[in-house]
């Protein structure tokens, strides 16, 4: 389900703890596009989330991909990242303008938060409001991602 406020997200998750479904997990990413390695972590958190839990995927907007990447170019539209995530296996997705999802972690306080293995040994600020934080290791890139690393590389970006 695609959530298109704060509010909303606030009133799921709290409609979620009072029917004791739990553990609430929280992958947080840009998503520009949508390649092996992400499929690969919305697969790890679903399983963190196991047979009763829920995957709420916060995902950058547009604009906030420029805040944190302005040289970022290929950039999939807001409302089809939506969809692709939704179709990875997140039980509800919520994009956010802010730079990090701080505040959003700070109203929900979710069980788990997972986060792509590129986050390694750096530093979280939503991470002050998660119960437990989980980086997944890369895995390896496909060609598909492996041609746009190098175009990036190459655009000097």
């Amino acid at each position: 389900m695609i959530l298109n406020s704060l509010e909303e997200l606030e009133k799921h998750v709290f409609e979620l703890r009072q029917s004791k479904i739990k553990p609430i997990v929280v992958c947080v990413g840009t998503f520009k596009y949508l390649g092996a390695g992400h499929l690969y972590l919305f697969r790890c958190a679903r399983k963190l989330a196991g047979t009763s839990g829920q995957v709420i995927c916060l995902i950058n907007s547009t604009s906030s991909i420029k805040k944190i990447k302005p040289k970022a170019k290929y950039i999939m539209d807001d409302e089809q990242r939506k969809v692709m995530v939704l179709f990875a296996g997140a039980d509800f997705v919520y994009m956010f303008d802010d730079k990090t999802p701080k505040e959003i972690c700070k109203a929900i306080k979710p069980d788990i938060l997972v986060k792509g293995g590129d986050w390694k040994g750096k530093f979280l600020p939503e991470a002050e409001f998660c119960k437990r934080v989980k980086i997944i290791e890369r895995i390896d890139l496909t060609d598909a991602e492996k041609i746009l690393r190098k175009i990036d590389v190459n655009m000097g970006r």
